[in-house]
């Protein structure tokens, strides 16, 4: 990855911890902290990926102002994420305030039920925000920044969620897939902007 200022956004699953039905607020563990996953695949290559501890560090910041969408897709907005939890010892957490529309009544439902999952999107702006060692396979990053939040049906990676087993490693397609999803993002953003 390049110092480019727009880095490539990608896809993890995230984790519903709890849905507040009164409040409309979901709460989900976008990300573990120190948690390998070997279910990711970056520049081609399947490889495990860790974040660091305080790799959301400041995020808090930016309450109120990261959207939540469905399948993410920029303009399909559900909610936003008011309140980010950086320390949480588990990973980096999440309250999303849904949206009192039909669209945002049936994302409550969807994830009380377990049918859709949170996903994030976020990305590495630097390259020494990061280790890569290609040699062995492994990501390790140390500063990243959330772009969006979506409720997907079928999400980008199951670490966060379930693990998920396949007989076939597709890690080109997959590394396709992600950036098919990446730029059709953009482009309704850019279409819509």
């Amino acid at each position: 990855m390049s110092d480019d200022p727009r880095p490539v956004v990608e896809l993890r699953s995230s984790s519903v911890a709890e849905v507040k039905f009164p409040q409309r607020i979901i709460t989900v563990l976008a990300v573990p902290y120190e948690q390998p996953t070997d279910k990711v695949v970056y520049m081609g290559r399947q490889v495990t990926e860790t974040f660091a501890r305080g790799s959301f560090a400041g995020i808090e910041s930016r309450n109120g102002k990261v959207m939540a969408n469905r399948e993410h897709v920029k303009g399909a907005t559900v909610g936003k994420v008011v309140t980010f939890y950086p320390d949480a010892s588990e990973g980096l957490l999440e309250d999303i305030k849904i949206a009192e529309t039909p669209r945002g009544d049936e994302v409550l439902a969807l994830a009380n039920d377990g049918m859709i999952f949170p996903s994030v999107g976020f990305a590495v702006r630097k390259q020494s925000d990061q280790d890569f060692d290609r040699t062995n396979s492994t990501r390790y990053i140390r500063k990243a920044f959330i772009d969006h939040m979506a409720f997907v049906e079928d999400p980008a990676y199951a670490g966060a969620v379930d693990e998920l087993e396949s007989d076939i490693a597709t890690p080109r397609l997959d590394e396709w897939l992600g950036f098919i999803m990446s730029r059709r993002a953009v482009g309704v953003a850019d279409r819509e902007g």
